[in-house]
């Protein structure tokens, strides 16, 4: 089990090692997670800078967890964390794996962003919601929700927008 050592032991030359600045980073707290308190990227993610053959450079404070407590990454694969807290730097809730295992584990955990959240998503589960209780014809449906023709298919076939269902209309109240 790693530990992380909160007392910093100085190099000769009056700084502190990686490893040092590195746990000076992290915050414990009660699920056990190591909170990266600094710097964060635009994901949520820890960003850790350190000088590599005196050239500075940044990575993934999760990933520079790994490689100081546990070794180096193979090439092909990533750091992922049973947690899911992306700020997490704890090297027991973290572990190898390919992209697609990151895909799978985002699945598994219902984590994808679906619907609504989708970026360029037009309609909302409310909207999708009346199109699935609706029995005007497709091509109304279409021209009123400002989408096409197939995508009212799709969703009336339950291809898409899978997690609506018309029941879960939210009706106004008077």
């Amino acid at each position: 089990m790693p530990v992380m050592r909160l007392t910093p032991t100085y190099l000769e030359h009056g700084r502190m090692t990686d490893q040092e600045r590195f746990n000076r980073s992290c915050v414990p707290i009660s699920t056990g997670c190591w909170l990266w308190a600094m710097k964060l990227d635009r994901n949520g993610y820890g960003s850790f800078s350190f000088i590599n053959d005196g050239q500075r450079e940044r990575q993934q404070a999760h990933r520079m967890a790994w490689q100081l407590y546990l070794g180096p990454i193979p090439a092909h694969l990533a750091v992922l964390h049973k947690c899911d807290n992306p700020r997490c730097v704890n090297p027991e809730h973290l572990f190898l794996g390919t992209n697609e295992d990151n895909r799978a584990d985002c699945v598994a955990k219902d984590r994808q962003a679906k619907g609504s959240r989708m970026g360029a998503a037009k309609l909302t589960e409310n909207m999708v919601s009346e199109i699935l209780a609706s029995e005007l014809p497709r091509h109304i449906l279409a021209d009123a929700y400002h989408v096409s023709k197939t995508a009212i298919a799709l969703i009336k076939r339950r291809e898409t927008w899978k997690h609506v269902c018309p029941h879960d209309l939210k009706r106004k109240e008077p």
